[in-house]
């Protein structure tokens, strides 16, 4: 056997050696166990791999054959490999470093814990849309939940609602409404179409061919009654004629008459050519949100100064 084949032997022997001893005690050169003790394999295992150990490093220093040298180093290695396999866990610099097995178990057990949590959370969440939900017009929702709470119309957030909070959204014509916290929570709910208003225009004064047209200047001449499931979302309008509207509630409005005659010359001038009883038009438009509209051709009758 060659010089340069002794010390290559030796230096593998060395090298063997060393992995073995921190392979069964880990990083504690002083061989104390540094590993728990619930985290090894059995004792009677660790004691005979010991032994066989024990028995090839004692051939090893035996022994002067390089082939002999190279069996004992295969078995060792071999017996070193099973080592490894067998033990649950080892420790690198302190450091525990459970086996690949056990790794994909606790990522497991993690991912379950993560979904038990997520299904509490949504046990949790309350999701309690109102009723009757009218097209066009606004409600108020609450949001008694600790993460904020989407209002989404026909796949549009409408309003967001604060937690443990409450806040008016505006609904236009979307036919479906979700209430959503997160990405897995959700609760539907549907809206009521916006039915069109019943207008009824009546006359509020005196009218006709002896009435002076002094005494209808700045009088509220008509009144418009409104009946809609949603008042709101009416308005009334002026669209010819000298007068101008007023609103006295989302049901009731009156049309009031200019002043259209400065004085009595003006007044002789307009009704050159014309016969009683005298009349000016007004037209009133009434329109709903939901794209109603309608105007309502009136006349202002009188015969005097």
């Amino acid at each position: 056997m060659h010089k340069r084949d002794v010390k290559f032997i030796i230096y593998q022997v060395l090298y063997i050696t060393l992995l073995a001893i921190l392979t069964l005690k880990g990083t504690d050169i002083n061989l104390e166990e540094v590993v728990d003790k619930t985290k090894v394999v059995e004792k009677a295992k660790l004691d005979s791999m010991r032994a066989a150990m024990d028995t090839l490093l004692k051939k090893m220093t035996q022994t002067v054959d390089s082939s002999e040298y190279l069996k004992l180093l295969e078995q060792m290695a071999a017996l070193q490999h099973q080592q490894i396999i067998q033990q649950p866990s080892f420790q690198t610099g302190g450091v525990y470093i459970p086996p690949p097995g056990q790794q994909q178990q606790q990522q497991q057990q993690q991912q379950q814990q993560q979904q038990q949590q997520q299904q509490q959370q949504q046990q949790s969440i309350r999701l309690n849309p109102p009723s009757n939900i009218k097209q066009f017009s606004t409600y108020v929702f609450s949001n008694p939940n600790d993460q904020p709470m989407e209002v989404v119309g026909d796949g549009q957030v409408l309003g967001t609602i604060p937690p443990k909070g409450s806040r008016p959204v505006k609904i236009g014509g979307q036919k479906s409404l979700v209430l959503r916290i997160g990405t897995s929570s959700s609760a539907p709910a549907s809206t009521i179409p916006n039915e069109n208003p019943s207008v009824t225009v009546s006359v509020n004064v005196p009218m006709g061919g002896g009435i002076s047209v002094r005494s209808l200047m700045g009088k509220s001449i008509f009144k418009v009654s409104i009946s809609d499931d949603v008042p709101q979302s009416v308005s009334v309008g002026v669209t010819s004629g000298p007068a101008t509207i007023s609103k006295t509630s989302d049901n009731v409005y009156y049309v009031n008459l200019n002043k259209v005659f400065a004085n009595e010359d003006a007044y002789d001038r307009w009704r050159e050519g014309k016969s009683k009883p005298y009349n000016l038009s007004i037209g009133i438009t009434v329109k709903d949100i939901n794209g109603y509209s309608r105007t309502f051709n009136q006349s202002v009758t009188f015969g005097e100064w």
